[in-house]
C-alpha cells in the first residue's frame, strides 16, 4: 500500500498531468497526432500515479473508484476508438467516446487537486 505522498510531489504530478492534458488538448484540435500521442501516454500513468499518492491515505474504495471512473473509461474507450478506425467492427459513430474522454480526464486533476485541499486541511481522515 502506498504511504502518503507529500504535498509538494503531488502538486508537481499534478501541475504536470494538467499541462500535458493542455498539451494534448492543443494538438488534438492542431491535428498533430504525434504530439497528442506522447501527452496521452504520459498523462495517464502521471495522473494515476497522483490519483494513488493523494487518494489512498484519505480513502483507499476512493481511490480505486476515481482511478476507474476518470482513468479507466477513458482508456477503454480511446481502446474501443482505436479498434473501430482501425478495423471497424463496430460501425458506430465513436466520436462520442472521445468527448467522454475529454470530459473524464480533466475530472481526474480536479479531483487530485480537491484531495490536496482535503489533506491540508486534515479532512476526510
Amino acid at each position: 500500500m502506498p504511504g502518503p505522498m507529500t504535498m509538494h510531489a503531488a502538486l508537481q504530478l499534478n501541475a504536470l498531468s494538467l499541462a500535458l492534458l493542455a498539451v494534448a488538448g492543443v494538438a488534438f484540435f492542431r491535428q498533430r497526432r504525434g504530439v497528442l500521442v506522447i501527452a496521452a501516454v504520459l498523462f495517464f500513468p502521471l495522473t494515476a500515479a497522483a490519483t494513488v499518492g493523494l487518494w489512498w491515505p484519505l480513502s483507499p474504495p476512493a481511490a480505486a473508484l476515481i482511478l476507474a471512473l476518470t482513468l479507466g473509461v477513458p482508456l477503454i474507450a480511446l481502446a474501443l476508438f482505436a479498434v473501430d478506425v482501425a478495423w471497424a467492427p463496430f460501425c458506430f459513430e465513436m466520436t462520442y467516446l472521445t468527448i467522454l474522454c475529454w470530459l473524464l480526464c480533466p475530472l481526474a486533476v480536479v479531483l487530485n487537486y480537491v484531495a490536496m485541499a482535503l489533506g491540508l486541511s486534515g479532512g476526510a481522515r
